[in-house]
């Protein structure tokens, strides 16, 4: 997958942007405040059709407009192009590919598969258990097709019974709605778990590149993991009935991130901490390649917190996906080129974009 023809109108301090990016690495270079991230905000709302810094519409917009809007031209290798198409005004967004109005965001994010680094993605270890739990959801939607579908009949059938448990339903209409809930968590755990070890065989190798020390990922699934779902449902019903939810379950699980045995957050640095999920992102790219997908690469103030040699690993290995990139920085100079075929430097200045020669 790579992105030709980029064209941004009336977003944040962005109007009539065009770029032609490279199919390697393209530098996004430019002061604080400048547009840089903002340049990426474009590419990522193309491919998701939400923002990553703000659900506000309002803020993206730029002042004194009604409407912003993002084009360009998605290529893929043995298909054709897709024309993809953004715009947001202060009431409703319209995504569309190829004319068509998007209706199934999950869908479009496997038409336009994208991995997303910046200096917020530490959260990913430091946050709540739902925030890896959607990072798990999102990565599963692009490489398993009936993973969607078997999400959403776990949480309906989940929904309804803490629905019946809260207004007190009678014991066969629970159990009824337990044996499809049992059905659905079975399949939703084992795609969960499944990509979790693809993930682990890639991270171990790309992190002993990285990063020293020996590192872990584990799914938890939110209940005893040696106990059958059934059973468990069955013993927790009078309880839970009084609770008016159920207690365990995959709305309760998480991902445990490790290195040399111990908790990620607890033990390393925040620079280690961005090179662990920079490995971590990288691992799924490898995962995708798995499945003969591409996705574009975008990372946001790269050079932060990092030293140059833990710049070159990572820029060597961003190098080796052989994804288009777009990495923002101050300085393009901090950036170390090795691996990189071809690259391409662009300037962002008072949110007017040119091409550094």
């Amino acid at each position: 997958m790579q992105l030709s023809d980029l064209r941004i109108s009336h977003l944040r301090n962005l109007d009539g942007v065009s770029l032609e990016p490279g199919a390697g690495l393209n530098i996004i270079s430019g002061a604080n405040a400048s547009g840089k991230t903002a340049l990426l905000e474009s590419i990522y709302l193309l491919a998701r059709g939400r923002s990553f810094r703000t659900h506000r519409i309002r803020e993206l917009i730029s002042h004194h407009q009604q409407q912003l809007r993002v084009t360009a031209r998605a290529l893929r290798a043995g298909q054709r192009p897709l024309m993809l198409g953004i715009e947001r005004d202060g009431r409703q967004t319209r995504l569309r590919c190829d004319g068509e109005n998007v209706r199934n965001l999950s869908a479009h994010a496997r038409r336009v598969p994208l991995i997303l680094i910046t200096p917020d993605s530490h959260g990913l270890i430091s946050g709540r258990p739902g925030q890896r739990r959607r990072w798990l959801d999102w990565a599963l939607f692009h490489v398993e097709p009936d993973y969607l579908g078997c999400w959403q009949d776990c949480f309906h059938a989940l929904r309804q019974r803490n629905a019946l448990l809260k207004h007190g339903a009678g014991r066969a209409t629970i159990v009824s709605w337990e044996e499809s809930l049992a059905d659905c968590v079975n399949r939703l755990e084992a795609y969960r778990e499944g990509l979790v070890q693809q993930l682990s065989g890639h991270f171990s190798a790309v992190m002993s590149q990285l990063l020293p020390g020996t590192v872990q990922i584990e799914y938890l699934p939110g209940r005893p993991r040696e106990q059958d779902y059934r059973t468990l449902l069955a013993e927790q019903r009078d309880l839970e009935q009084q609770r008016g939810f159920t207690r365990y379950g995959p709305h309760r699980s998480d991902l445990d991130f490790r290195h040399q045995d111990g908790e990620v957050r607890a033990t390393l640095s925040r620079g280690q901490t961005k090179l662990y999920i920079a490995g971590l992102m990288i691992a799924y790219v490898r995962v995708l390649a798995d499945y003969g997908l591409q996705p574009l690469i975008l990372v946001d103030d790269l050079p932060a917190e990092l030293d140059a040699g833990a710049r070159a690993r990572f820029m060597a290995h961003l190098a080796e996906t052989g994804c288009q990139t777009f990495v923002t920085a101050i300085e393009p100079e901090t950036l170390p080129l090795a691996g990189w075929p071809e690259h391409q430097v662009f300037h962002v200045e008072h949110g007017q974009l040119t091409e550094v020669i």
